[in-house]
Parts: structure tokens; C-alpha cells; sequence
């Protein structure tokens, strides 16, 4: 079952709990972004690893480890599996655009637990899209309405001259993290009903 208020409330209460700590860590992540963006290809080999860093941090979190800022890069211990999956699901969203634009959020929704379950569960990228795939099919309208609003938030932090994302950015990793957590069946202790 969705519950995507849920979840949004406890990334809310995460962030505000860690703020300097997020703030930091972020930073870094756009700074990194913005830096790697001038060199063609490189987006493609450090984002996926930074993005997968996010997810692992967020995890340990929750999960009442330390949020530490050397973990910006324990994502790349993953590098293969996020950069494959990166790919193919950017090229499958790609298609999934061609063909009007809700077969690629219908896509994006079917995949969006695919970093989550390979730096959590170390699965190969293929193992990790179809888990994903088939979690997101139990409830594919409520899988496209979470995903919207991933979307919508990230949208909103850009809005404000990118310094939003440093607000959204956090929030909507962590509501993914929620979500994956309570979907594929472990209840974090912050999550409150």
C-alpha cells in the first residue's frame, strides 16, 4: 500500500533532524554535479555512484547509524551494477518518452526502487530493475502518483534558482528510502503512523 504522506512526513522529520549534515552532504553532491557536467560522459560515470552514496547514507540513518559525510562515496563500491542500471533505464525512459510522455513515467515508476536495492541488497542491476519492477506493479497507480511527486519536488527545488535543492534534493531521497523500506517489508524505526 501507498502512503506517501507518511513517508514524506518522516523524510520531513530526517532532514529537519540532520539539517547541517544534509546541507553539507548535498552540497557536495551539486557542487559535484555542476563540476562533472563541463566533461562529456563523466555525468554519466559519478552521478549514478553519488546518487547510490545518497541512498546509503539515508539508509543508515534511518537505520540509527551515524550520517556520515565520507560515505559521499561509498556509492561507487556499487559502480558496475548503478552505472548498467543507469543506463538501461535511461534509454528504456528515453523510448518510454517517444511514445507520448506517460510511457515514461509509467517506467520511471516501475523502476525507481533499482539504486535503493542495489546498494541496500548488493544485486546485479538487472536482479534489482525487476524486483523493482514487480514491487511497482502491485500498485502501478499509486507507484506513478509517488513518482509524480518525487518528481514535482525536485522540479520545485530547481524553481528557486537550484539553492531549493538543497531542501528537495534531501526529502525526496529520503522519502524514496522510506518508501523502499516499508515496501519491501522493513519497518523503519522513524516511520510513524
Amino acid at each position: 500500500m501507498i502512503k506517501i504522506e507518511i513517508w514524506l512526513k518522516n523524510a520531513w522529520q530526517l532532514y529537519r533532524d540532520n539539517l547541517v549534515n544534509y546541507l553539507f552532504i548535498y552540497s557536495i553532491y551539486m557542487l559535484a554535479g555542476l563540476f562533472v557536467q563541463k566533461v562529456p560522459m563523466v555525468p554519466l560515470l559519478v552521478m549514478p555512484p553519488l546518487f547510490g552514496s545518497l541512498v546509503l547514507i539515508t539508509l543508515q540513518k534511518i537505520r540509527g547509524q551515524g550520517l556520515e559525510v565520507s560515505e559521499i562515496l561509498k556509492g561507487f563500491n556499487y559502480f558496475l551494477p548503478l552505472l548498467f542500471a543507469s543506463v538501461v533505464i535511461g534509454v528504456f525512459v528515453f523510448l518510454g518518452f517517444l511514445f507520448l510522455i506517460i510511457p515514461g513515467i509509467i517506467i520511471s515508476a516501475f523502476y525507481i526502487f533499482t539504486v535503493p536495492l542495489i546498494v541496500d541488497r548488493g544485486l546485479d542491476f538487472w536482479q534489482a530493475m525487476e524486483q523493482s519492477r514487480l514491487k511497482a506493479m502491485e500498485d502501478i497507480f499509486g507507484m506513478l502518483i509517488f513518482s509524480l511527486m518525487l518528481i514535482a519536488l525536485i522540479v520545485l527545488g530547481a524553481i528557486f534558482l537550484g539553492v531549493g535543492l538543497l531542501v528537495t534534493m534531501p526529502i525526496a531521497v529520503n522519502t524514496l528510502v522510506f518508501a523502499y523500506l516499508d515496501l519491501f517489508g522493513e519497518k523503519a524505526e522513524l516511520i510513524k503512523e
